[in-house]
Formats: structure tokens, sequence, C-alpha cells
């Protein structure tokens, strides 16, 4: 068994997470209507490889600052 594994070296001052929420279905797609939570605080030092985030002496924690929904269907809708 083997696991591959990315590090992030360089923190953005800005993270932005897109989740898509799509589920297949044969050649069909649907939109998951599950609710999903998110922590107010981020820790992304898993993320990180050590060796640049004690380099750069940057933080990694991120506070949640908004969150965009779309509310529709796939092929129409708002945000």
């Amino acid at each position: 068994k083997s696991i591959k594994q990315y590090l992030i070296c360089e923190l953005p001052a800005v993270l932005t997470i897109h989740i898509k929420r799509f589920q297949q279905y044969g050649y069909r797609l649907e939109k998951s209507n599950k609710n999903i939570s998110f922590p107010l605080i981020l820790d992304m030092s898993p993320y990180t490889s050590k060796m640049c985030i004690n380099y750069y002496k940057k933080s990694a924690l991120y506070s949640l600052y908004g969150i965009v929904e779309h509310s529709g269907r796939l092929n129409s809708g708002h945000y």
C-alpha cells in the first residue's frame, strides 16, 4: 500500500475553498442538498509542510469570513 500526499509550502493571505456538491448517477448529475458543517477557525497546519511554515513564520489559521450559497438546480438558480 502507498499513500500520496501533497503539502502546501506557502499559504495565501486569503484562502478560498470551493466545495463541489454534485452526485453522479450513471450519466445524470444531481445537486446534493446535504448540510455541510464548517469550522469558524480552520487550521491548515496538517496540510502544510512543517519546514515551510517554520521558514515563513506564518500562521496556518484562517477565520471564516463569508459563504456564498447557490439555490436552485444545476441548470438555473441564484447565488
